[in-house]
Parts: structure tokens; C-alpha cells; sequence
């Protein structure tokens, strides 16, 4: 990988936790100086996702692969938090198009989201549903093609797991729906397209085991 490619990466990847920063203050002094909010840094496994060529009808399709991130809280109520997410996932795909020259390039799929936790139940172990919306943004590497930003939606849940006082291990599930429109070209250079989508949507899905400090 260049030295642009890595100073590009690095960029995208401050740039995300300086929006999640600015957001958690924001939100933060909505509520009492002495509410905890929490942050918490995640690894997980992400799967699925694909394209359709409306020309071809090829697919493009991505591995599978780790990936991880960062989540801020903030509560509303004894058992609802905002929640603020980011996460990452360096994955490699087989391009439709002879637009590369190379028939795989490795592409960064980043989620920004906010949105809402709802915890169930008053044991000490509680299960929780979540529901997020935001942006998508998918970053070709080397490839010269252009970068591509989607609104999205997730869904999901899982389980949380107190440690001590102050902090508690997460396992959750999520899937989150990027949107396309129905026919388009997608990755472009120079007024050429890697490939013309036709689907509405682009699912994949993730789970992950997350460690939060509260504060």
C-alpha cells in the first residue's frame, strides 16, 4: 500500500472519530454533569454485501472479514441511551469491469450512524434492541476510483454483561441497509464506471463483542 493510500486512510479514520467526538459532547451537555455516558472500542466479523451489474447481471461481490470501531452513549433514562457509532471494515473485492485493470481491489466500507438503545428487562444482564440511521461510505484503495457515500439504516441487539461498577462487556448483532437507486454506475474514473448497479439496497451484517468505560 502507497504512502498515499495509508495517509488516506489515516485521514478517513480521524476524521470519523472527530465527528463521533464532536457529536458526543453536543449530546453530552443536554444532560446532567453527573450522567454517565460511555465509550466503547469493538472487534467484530462482518458479512454479506454485493452488487448487481444491470448490464452483465455479474455481481460484485465482497469478502468476508474482521472489522472494528467505536460507540459512544449517552442516556436518556435509566434503560434508553443515543447511541453514536462508527465502524470499519478493510475487505477485497472481484471488480465486473475492466475499469482497474486488475480484476480484485481492496475497498475500506466505513458506517457513521446515530440513533437509538432500548435495554429490556431489569436483570442484572440485560438484553437490548437498537436502531440506527446515517451514512455509508464505501473507499476504493488504488484503484483510482471515486468514492461513494449512501444513506443507511441499521438494526440490531444483544446483550450486556457488567464488569464492575464502570464498565461491562457487550455482544450484539446489527444489519444495516445501505440505499442505491435502481440502476446507476458506481466507482467511476474518468467518466467510466466500474460497474452499473441495479439493486435498491446493499445489506450486510455484523457482530461483535465491544468493552465500554463509563464516565
Amino acid at each position: 500500500m502507497g504512502d498515499n493510500a495509508v495517509k488516506a486512510k489515516l485521514q478517513s479514520f480521524l476524521a470519523g472519530l472527530v465527528a463521533l467526538a464532536a457529536s458526543s459532547i453536543v449530546l453530552a451537555e443536554q444532560h446532567s454533569l453527573h450522567a454517565p455516558y460511555e465509550i466503547g472500542v469493538f472487534g467484530g466479523f462482518r458479512s454479506g454485501g454485493d452488487f448487481v451489474d444491470g448490464v452483465t447481471g455479474e455481481s460484485l461481490d465482497l469478502d468476508e472479514g474482521s472489522s472494528g470501531g467505536m460507540i459512544v452513549r449517552i442516556p436518556e433514562s435509566s434503560d434508553s441511551y443515543v447511541e453514536i457509532f462508527y465502524s470499519v471494515q478493510d475487505t477485497r473485492t472481484q471488480s465486473v469491469g475492466s475499469v482497474t485493470g486488475d480484476p480484485f481491489f481492496d475497498m475500506d466500507i466505513s458506517y457513521f450512524h446515530i440513533g437509538g438503545v432500548k435495554e429490556i428487562g431489569g436483570s442484572r444482564n440485560r438484553p437490548y434492541v437498537l436502531a440506527t440511521i446515517g451514512f455509508t461510505r464505501f473507499e476504493p484503495e488504488g484503484a483510482q476510483l471515486e468514492t461513494e457515500t449512501r444513506f443507511s439504516l441499521g438494526l440490531g441487539g444483544g446483550f450486556r454483561f457488567p464488569i464492575t461498577r464502570g464498565s461491562s462487556v457487550r455482544l450484539e448483532g446489527r444489519a444495516i441497509g445501505t440505499a442505491f437507486n435502481s440502476e446507476g454506475g458506481i466507482f467511476c474514473t474518468n467518466g467510466r464506471c466500474s460497474i452499473n448497479v441495479n439493486s435498491d439496497a446493499f445489506w450486510q451484517t455484523e457482530v461483535s463483542l465491544t468493552f465500554s468505560v463509563a464516565f
